[in-house]
């Protein structure tokens, strides 16, 4: 019987043998991927595929909440206003956080260093935070520094999950 394997190629089979063809072919060098596991690869893939761009649909709508929540701040500089502002920011990050490591599949030590740079931007978004709680108390402060404290926490998420 004449049979073809993944590359197309021809090749005798003896149908219900000992098998002593296929050790025959492992020796030459021809293998043989099973159809459920390239199946399963392409699902997989798939499926990594659709939850990365579902993930990036909900950063980016966090994002415009964020921007629209910061407009409302900047013309209302109340506690109210402030208090909706930071819990943005953080739904935000818990959310960047909680997806990143499970949307991305790499080595440890790429994991690792990836992980350092997240704590690294936390601390940072949480300063900003600080900063901005700071001039919301302190009603003196000019409405540009309130804006440029505001864009340096966007940017800063904005760096998170890019």
């Amino acid at each position: 019987m004449r049979v073809f394997d993944a590359a197309g190629m021809p090749h005798d089979k003896n149908v219900g043998g000992t098998g002593r063809n296929k050790k025959a072919e492992e020796k030459k060098g021809t293998k043989f991927i099973a159809r459920d596991k390239v199946n399963e690869m392409n699902f997989m893939k798939q499926l990594t595929d659709a939850t990365e761009d579902q993930v990036k649909k909900n950063l980016d709508q966090l994002i415009e909440e964020l921007s629209e929540q910061a407009k409302v701040l900047v013309k209302r500089r109340t506690f109210t206003e402030l208090d909706k502002y930071k819990s943005l920011v953080k739904n935000f990050m818990k959310k960047a956080v909680e997806t990143m490591y499970t949307v991305k599949f790499s080595d440890s030590s790429k994991v690792m260093a990836r992980r350092k740079k997240v704590y690294v931007l936390v601390e940072k978004v949480d300063e900003e935070l600080e900063k901005l709680t700071a001039q919301i108390l302190n009603s003196q402060e000019e409405t540009l520094d309130l804006l440029a404290t505001i864009d340096r926490i966007r940017g800063i998420l904005v760096d998170m999950y890019s």
